[in-house]
């Protein structure tokens, strides 16, 4: 009997984390995304602040045999737009990460999401205001996390939560001082245990409340474990009924 292999989906797959996962996984059937315009057969085009690359993605991946779907994006832009008018970090650390795993979990119900998260959260409040613009990362993956506690409600045991630490990658260079990143880059976690974070996350039956993080001083750096999470804010309405109001604009304009 023919048995159709199953698929690993890489989304951030341009970031260090991304291209670290991508490594593990070679010898397996995987596709990763990014804005990388290569085009080797595993590779697709991803823009997440772009809808319409985020819709062909999904009907990409949509036919395969996906098992388990990293969602390891993230950003950090000052005061930025997308094409379509929208604040350019929520749309790609929190509005199109969530619109993804909703489809892709109403089309493969038994796909495993492992998202990547941010210590800062614990630290965020759910403001969008673009003249806080120094705290608008770690706010819009506040946001992306709540809006996830909202999907498992639907999809309950579907998603694990994995945060790497603080690791050497652009995205921690540009989110912190001269001073900051010289730390990092001797103190931090390295690129291969904060990977093993979201790897040991994926093989995870439920995260419950948890994520996989760094064992060590305040999880920025050690080897992976499973810890509780200490966040109990709650998806604000307002917010939630932006977030449906958005769906509604760009599903129509682009005849979803």
């Amino acid at each position: 009997m023919f048995l159709c292999m199953r698929t690993i989906g890489i989304i951030g797959s341009t970031g260090a984390i991304g291209k670290c996962l991508a490594s593990y996984f070679k010898n397996e059937n995987y596709i990763e995304a990014g804005r990388s315009l290569e085009t080797s057969g595993n590779h697709i085009y991803l823009d997440l602040s772009d809808f319409r690359s985020v819709c062909d993605f999904i009907n990409r991946i949509s036919l395969e045999n996906i098992a388990l779907l990293f969602l390891n994006s993230g950003t950090f832009e000052v005061k930025k737009y997308t094409i379509d008018g929208y604040e350019y970090n929520f749309m790609v650390n929190a509005f199109s990460p969530y619109y993804i795993a909703k489809k892709i979990l109403s089309l493969k119900p038994n796909c495993r999401i492992v998202l990547t998260s941010s210590i800062s959260i614990l630290h965020a409040k759910q403001d969008l205001d673009p003249k806080h613009w120094k705290r608008i990362y770690r706010n819009t993956k506040l946001i992306e996390y709540l809006l996830f506690k909202e999907l498992e409600k639907e999809f309950p045991n579907a998603i694990c939560y994995a945060h790497p630490g603080i690791v050497p990658s652009k995205l921690s260079f540009g989110l912190h001082s001269k001073v900051i990143r010289g730390w990092i880059k001797h103190f931090g976690n390295t690129i291969e245990s904060g990977t093993e974070c979201l790897i040991q996350a994926s093989t995870l039956s439920s995260c419950n409340s948890s994520w996989v993080s760094p064992s060590g001083f305040l999880s920025l750096r050690g080897k992976p474990k499973l810890k509780k999470l200490k966040l109990k804010k709650v998806l604000k309405e307002e917010i939630k009924q932006n977030i449906l109001k958005i769906e509604k604009e760009l599903e129509e304009k682009y005849g979803i």
